[in-house]
């Protein structure tokens, strides 16, 4: 079995990849970049979730080295190649490693091909993602802040929408089996706009506008779209981020009192 290296192990995307292969029994080996990459509260209520578990080994980015050659996966999400020594480690290390999986959102370009590095690479394209720890997404903020978050909707990519458990399961499903370029997608119409209405906020579904975007690769044919088997419908993925920050909010009143 190849070893699992994760960079940046607890921003969002990262984090839930670490939380399902320790779920699933295996060890994550987690590369901390030098440079700070989340918010200090946040990162120690993931500490207290996750505990002590023995699967997490933490390494700093300057510490931490491959054998010449060795059979692992290392999880990248494109969000934390803006530090710089994480671009570095990743051309120094991209051919140490058995299979990099690089991770982006929609509409955003890699930063880097992996797929020139070796054809069995991967690389992911999802869409729009929500869940627990995501801070700035706008459903979380429909949860925890008084009024709509205009300025965050407009940024938004409308076009689909995945629960992150939905998103990570899909990404270790093609990292186990697969190589190339693939695009996530729910399956499921209208998937972002039902997801807002399960929040209360009814608002006209702009069909042209909110079409998925195709950003890579350059050669289409070389693009392959991944449906999601049987995604969390959004009444159950609104109840477990309801669940969720419901939690934090009472372990944050709990400290404070």
């Amino acid at each position: 079995m190849p070893r699992n290296i994760v960079m940046s192990p607890f921003s969002f995307v990262a984090f839930e990849l670490c939380s399902q292969l320790m779920e699933d029994g295996q060890e994550v080996i987690g590369i901390e970049p030098s440079l700070p990459y989340i918010d200090k509260g946040v990162r120690e209520e993931k500490e207290l979730y996750i505990g002590r578990n023995a699967n997490l080994l933490l390494y700093s980015i300057e510490e931490f080295s491959f054998s010449k050659e060795e059979d692992s996966i290392l999880y990248v999400y494109q969000e934390d190649i803006s530090l710089p020594d994480v671009e570095e480690f990743l051309e120094l290390n991209k051919k140490k490693t058995g299979k990099i999986v690089y991770i982006t959102g929609n509409h955003h370009r890699p930063l880097i091909d992996v797929m020139k590095w070796s054809e069995s690479n991967v690389q992911i394209q999802l869409p729009d993602v929500y869940g627990p720890w995501r801070e700035e997404g706008v459903f979380e903020q429909c949860l925890t802040g008084g009024s709509f978050p205009f300025e965050e909707y407009e940024k938004a990519d409308r076009g689909d929408l995945l629960y992150i458990d939905d998103a990570v399961m899909s990404i270790l499903e093609i990292a186990e089996s697969k190589s190339g370029n693939y695009q996530l997608r729910s399956g499921v119409e209208n998937h972002w706009y039902e997801v807002l209405k399960e929040l209360g906020y009814h608002i006209i579904y702009d069909r042209e506008r909110e079409m998925p975007g195709r950003v890579f690769p350059s050669n289409k044919e070389e693009e392959q779209v991944y449906v999601v088997n049987a995604p969390i419908k959004p009444e159950k993925g609104v109840e477990m981020l309801r669940r969720h920050v419901n939690q934090v909010r009472k372990r944050s009143l709990f400290r404070q009192g």
